[in-house]
């Protein structure tokens, strides 16, 4: 039962030097031993100690970003193929970083769902292999046989498709999120898919005068 007890405080002092040093504080009588100890901890479940995973545990109660940091397998992914393409020039991988992050951006947008960052991210990692794959081909080009070239084509060609594959996913998933709007037009019945844009539309056309086609003479 005491060592229970030692264990609960050792784990409420490991989270409170944690969070007072992601605060920028530094709480009376506390050093920076909690983090060596949590460093410690990480280390121990690096090389498959599964007896340190309980503490991790406990201490990440009040540091979920934690798990999400680590457990990111797309960043993972991504990281690995930047140092492939990038090699030791920080710089160049800077330079992809900040242009993957604007088109994850622009592809996901704001107020989208779960499923929409997921296909998004997708959308991003494939466009990277497609543009590596054109890249490795292009410096090559020129020392290639026709068997080495074709190989690479073909390797062009299944990340172009995988991107094209992604992307169409995601449209067909926002197409479907859609709302449908049914518009009355004289005695004919229209449905509409779309957002507030089409629904304007629709309205606008609704309003609109009917111009009666003239009979002809008999």
């Amino acid at each position: 039962m005491r060592q229970s007890k030692l264990q609960k405080n050792d784990v409420t002092e490991k989270r409170s030097a944690l969070k007072a040093n992601s605060e920028g504080k530094k709480p009376a009588g506390s050093s920076s031993t909690a983090q060596d100890e949590f460093l410690a901890l990480l280390k121990r479940a690096e090389k498959g100690d599964e007896s340190a995973m309980p503490m991790i545990r406990k201490v990440t109660i009040d540091f979920p970003n934690l798990w999400d940091t680590v457990g990111d397998a797309a960043k993972a992914v991504q990281d690995a193929m930047l140092k492939v393409y990038a090699g030791d020039n920080i710089y160049v991988r800077e330079a992809i970083e900040q242009r993957l992050s604007k088109l994850r951006s622009e592809l996901a947008g704001p107020d989208t769902s779960p499923l929409e960052r997921l296909l998004a991210e997708r959308i991003v990692a494939c466009w990277l292999q497609v543009q590596y794959a054109d890249a490795i081909y292009a410096q090559n080009m020129k020392e290639l046989g026709i068997a080495w070239s074709e190989h690479h084509q073909r390797r062009q060609d299944r990340a172009h498709r995988r991107f094209l594959s992604a992307v169409k996913t995601l449209a067909t998933v926002r197409k479907l999120a859609l709302p449908v709007l049914q518009v009355n037009i004289g005695d004919k019945q229209v449905n509409i898919a779309g957002g507030p844009a089409a629904t304007q539309d629709a309205c606008r056309v609704s309003q609109e005068p009917t111009v009666a086609t003239p009979k002809a003479l008999p």
